[in-house]
């Protein structure tokens, strides 16, 4: 008669050490479950998908891929798991009662069984601005996932087509986050020329402990609430500003949406915004013509749709 080994853990800390191995394989029957190292994530996709993964190697996280051998399985609550690449996994359409779910290696002599419990669903994020969010302005987000217990965490993400994805981890229950963009740190477009909608959400995640029969692995689980679509994101460029030779003299650049701008090399418009160049010579210098992404010597000179990063040099002559 098989023994039933239970523990019961948390769940949620994202999986993706398999993208980083290497695809050796042996099969279960090869393996005493004392040298498995085995992983399980429950993760909520949306109201509709709830996927569960397991991942079962030999030789620690980074080992050998373990396969089923017949007569032994992995399941989660009662369903057997597909075989994928690099994990085994299925689906459910609707969140388990009670967000609990229990996963099972069927051995040959016994069961060893790991419970995962998600999260309650945390409140939908707001933001701030809700309809009009300008690229580079400050975006405040706020959230409530109270309720927590402990080990749990939150998250916010915010995606969409018109931005590189963005996560932030590790936030109180209850709170507000600024996200404000210098380049590389923040909200970004990926080419700067992308204008859509973006999602806001927010996820409480947990994270637990397999079965101690088990060589050792871990759990995650992840429940989240209902985004908040901000309906248009709107990138801006940069007008990338110099004066030859230095010293000689400054550019003013006033766009008909973002104002006049003065100060700093770099400066950012919307897409499409028509932008003014004025160049200001210093005492005992006089313009003489643009060169760069512009020629010329039109003073001022427009730039009637700004549709790219845009470097200009204005030169000055005694």
């Amino acid at each position: 008669m098989k023994n039933m080994i239970r523990v019961c853990a948390g769940g949620m800390a994202a999986f993706l050490f398999c993208l980083l191995c290497s695809c050796s394989f042996t099969s279960s029957t090869n393996v005493d479950t004392s040298g498995i190292w085995m992983s399980y994530v429950v993760e909520h996709q949306s109201d509709s998908n709830i996927q569960v993964r397991a991942y079962a190697r030999v030789g620690g996280p980074f080992g050998t891929l373990i396969t089923m051998a017949s007569g032994e399985s992995l399941t989660c609550n009662g369903v057997t798991l597909t075989r994928g690449i690099l994990y085994y996994y299925t689906q459910f359409n609707a969140p388990a009662a009670g967000g609990s779910y229990e996963f099972v290696f069927h051995r040959v002599s016994e069961d060893v069984a790991t419970t995962v419990t998600m999260p309650a669903s945390p409140d939908a994020a707001s933001t701030d601005p809700t309809t009009d969010y300008n690229e580079w302005d400050p975006l405040d987000v706020y959230w409530n996932a109270s309720g927590s217990q402990a080990g749990d965490t939150v998250e916010i993400d915010i995606s969409g087509a018109a931005v590189s994805g963005f996560t932030r981890s590790s936030l109180p229950d209850n709170g507000s986050y600024t996200v404000n963009s210098p380049p590389g740190t923040g909200l970004s477009s990926p080419d700067n020329s992308v204008a859509g909608p973006i999602t806001v959400s927010v996820r409480r995640v947990r994270s637990g402990s397999v079965n101690a029969a088990f060589q050792g692995g871990s759990t995650s689980a992840e429940r989240w609430a209902g985004g908040v679509v901000i309906p248009n994101f709107q990138p801006k460029l940069t007008l990338s500003l110099s004066v030859s030779p230095a010293a000689s003299g400054t550019v003013t650049s006033t766009g008909s949406v973002s104002g006049t701008q003065t100060d700093g090399a770099t400066r950012r418009f919307q897409v499409g915004e028509q932008v003014t160049l004025t160049p200001v010579p210093t005492a005992g210098w006089t313009f003489y013509n643009w060169s760069g992404d512009i020629g010329g010597s039109d003073n001022p000179h427009i730039i009637n749709s700004l549709t790219g990063n845009t470097s200009v040099t204005a030169a000055f002559g005694p």
